[in-house]
């Protein structure tokens, strides 16, 4: 269908300016819909009904505006920014080419009022389809945006929509009896709903955890990244990589860590394997993975926790070994990233749980 619109767009584009205001398909229809402002020229009727004796249905339908029409009055409005108290957000076509969709951002939501005298002020030459709306963000550790990656902040709410903590979202899974898609993160978080840093749900926790490995899942729209870069505190980061694969880990294994409140790091070695540990209000886990990092030069803390664990593979894909979990609170040393304070402490030697163990338990997979 794809390839059927790109013959209509090439029979349009051959005539200059034509009555061509957008286009839409629909898979489960086996159907293209062409939105066109006047006449179909003969070349463009030709098009269609070739595509028609393929065996896809092509639909016409008329438009008000030629989509050359809409978009110069999207970069007209795009360059007006603001007016009467009310900022431009975003503008573009409407996708069946009867007008300009435009999302302002205001104190409050527009009344009948103002939304006229928006409208009063914009409008010049194609009528306007006006929306409250918010800027637009760049996804980040801090704002991200679906699909959800690991390494990103994240705070944990009850079933009253109480915040209860913060933590660090893990890595992108798939349940192996469906298609859907979860972040493998750590249970000691906690929480009914995660949320981002800008308060979008990223998605609700399962009552199934694995607290004997300190795992949980969230079930949202999840991607198959994790961040990398600068903690929150060090000007955030938007730069990631994919995470497709798990593997246990062995003695002497070089890893990286991506907590949102620490920041990326690498260089941290697995001093023991097959560990049991207790954390204190939370219990005993087991199948631990102990790191150390060489001259005490580095740590993970609060808020890191559930954060991604992972090495690199040769292809540059970043392959999961474990889920941030419990730090070491007799060997404190400067936060990275966010500092000290507020009940945020760090140590050079932490733990994680072996990522293989807890997807098995919990029947995900990467």
């Amino acid at each position: 269908m794809n390839e059927a619109a790109d013959r209509i767009q090439a029979a349009t584009e051959a005539l200059g300016g034509s009555g061509f205001a957008g286009d839409r398909i629909d898979t489960a229809a086996n159907t293209v819909t062409l939105y066109w402002h006047g006449a179909l020229p003969q070349q463009v009727s030709k098009a269609v009904k070739q595509i028609g004796r393929s065996g896809i249905t092509v639909e016409v339908r008329e438009a008000k505006y030629t989509l050359d029409q809409l978009l110069q009055e999207t970069d007209r409005l795009a360059a007006v920014g603001s007016v009467n108290g009310a900022t431009i957000t975003s503008v573009g076509p409407r996708p069946d080419g009867n007008g300009v969709e435009v999302a302002v951002e205001t104190d409050g939501e527009p009344t009948s009022r103002s939304r006229a005298s928006l409208d009063a002020a914009l409008t010049e030459n194609v009528d306007l389809d006006i929306t409250q709306g918010v800027a637009p963000r760049q996804a980040s550790r801090l704002a991200d945006t679906p699909p959800y990656w690991g390494g990103a902040y994240a705070t944990q709410h009850n079933s009253s929509g109480t915040a209860t903590g913060a933590c660090t979202t893990g890595f992108g899974v798939a349940g192996n009896n469906g298609a859907a898609r979860y972040i493998l993160t750590a249970a000691h978080c906690g929480g009914t709903t995660w949320r981002t840093g800008t308060g979008n749900t990223i998605g609700t926790v399962l009552s199934g955890k694995d607290p004997g490995r300190d795992a949980e899942l969230v079930l949202g729209n999840i991607g198959n990244a994790v961040y990398e870069g600068p903690s929150i505190a060090d000007g955030d980061t938007n730069s990631g990589r994919p995470v497709t694969s798990g593997s246990s880990s062995r003695v002497g294994d070089s890893i990286c860590q991506g907590g949102a409140y620490s920041g990326s790091i690498c260089g941290y070695t697995v001093a023991a394997v097959n560990q049991t540990i207790t954390i204190g209000g939370f219990g005993t886990v087991t199948n631990m993975v102990r790191v150390e990092a060489a001259n005490r030069a580095s740590g993970i803390g609060n808020g890191d926790s559930g954060g991604p664990v992972y090495t690199i593979s040769s292809s540059g894909a970043g392959v999961a070994r474990g889920i941030i979990s419990a730090y070491d609170g007799s060997q404190i040393i400067d936060c990275p990233g966010v500092p000290n304070g507020n009940g945020r402490n760090c140590s050079w030697r932490w733990w994680y749980p072996d990522v293989t163990v807890a997807a098995n338990n919990l029947g995900v997979h990467f």
